[in-house]
């Protein structure tokens, strides 16, 4: 599976710790019913790459709210994994 381009960009590196997670959501959240298959289907025909350069290139300072709403996104994954 291809990187995960916004959160790579966000986070600085494609092993960091949160991209790991978002990964595992992509694949055990997202993958799991339709709407998240069409936005993994979506993001990976090219708009995620388009939009992590845009991020990087033109609004670097976006990143950071990008990136809080990705840590919140980590947070209450890890959370109900938890619970679970």
């Amino acid at each position: 599976m291809p990187s995960c381009y916004v959160a790579t960009v966000v986070y600085g590196n494609k092993h960091a710790p949160e991209v790991e997670t978002l990964r595992e959501i992509r694949d055990n959240v997202l993958r799991e019913n339709y709407f998240g298959r069409q936005f993994v289907k979506f993001y990976y025909s090219g708009a995620g790459e388009k939009v992590a350069k845009f991020l990087n290139d033109k609004v670097p300072v976006a990143k950071q709210v990008i990136k809080s709403s990705l840590d919140f996104i980590v947070q209450q994954y890890k959370k109900s994994k938890r619970q679970n």
